[in-house]
């Protein structure tokens, strides 16, 4: 039975030398980068009795990963309108989404039936725009990122901007301590 080793590749780059054992290498591969083709074959290091041999090349397709987007607001300190942030997050690890994010707005909070009236190149995993309040309220929103090579398109749940929308957040109430005391009385 033979030993030795098996150097696996990806794409002509060898990524792992595995032990032959009981006359198999076993070698685990972590797709690296998601929307790609990779190639990968093993070549087994000949030992005495054993010449050397590479297998055939199998290419298989890695899909798009799954992205997640949300959908928030931040109310201007005046409250005459409000930011609108798109938020693209994924499970890839070290792989940054890229592209753009649509902004829908519509009267139903249906979320196919809407006009698009902004598309915004994502600025790390996010995107934003300014809306006034009178075109805010009363509106639904939803955004959905359009894909790149990494990453397949998906959709944000609808946010429905109502006047309650623009009442900023109370805070811890504060309390004041007051002491009252009668000052020393001075004589004539």
């Amino acid at each position: 039975m033979p030993t030795g080793y098996f150097n696996f590749q990806v794409n002509g780059v060898g990524v792992a030398n595995v032990p032959v054992v009981n006359g198999v290498a076993e070698f685990n591969l972590t797709p690296s980068y998601p929307g790609s083709t990779q190639t990968v074959r093993a070549v087994f290091v000949g030992t005495p009795g054993y010449l050397s041999s590479v297998s055939d090349s199998l290419s298989y397709v890695v899909n798009q990963a799954h992205a997640f987007l949300s959908l928030s607001t931040i109310v201007r300190a005046n409250g005459r309108g409000l930011t609108l942030v798109g938020t693209v997050t994924t499970s890839a690890v070290g792989i940054v989404p890229t592209g753009s994010l649509t902004f829908y707005r519509t009267s139903r909070p249906v979320m196919s039936v809407g006009r698009a009236f902004r598309t915004i190149n994502l600025a790390g995993n996010q995107a934003s725009i300014l809306i006034s309040r009178l075109n805010a309220l009363g509106r639904h929103f939803f955004v959905r990122y359009n894909g790149d090579a990494n990453f397949g398109p998906s959709q944000s749940q609808t946010l429905n901007i109502t006047r309650s929308t623009f009442i900023p957040p109370r805070g811890p109430a504060l309390a004041f301590h007051a002491r009252a005391f009668r000052a020393p009385h001075r004589g004539r």
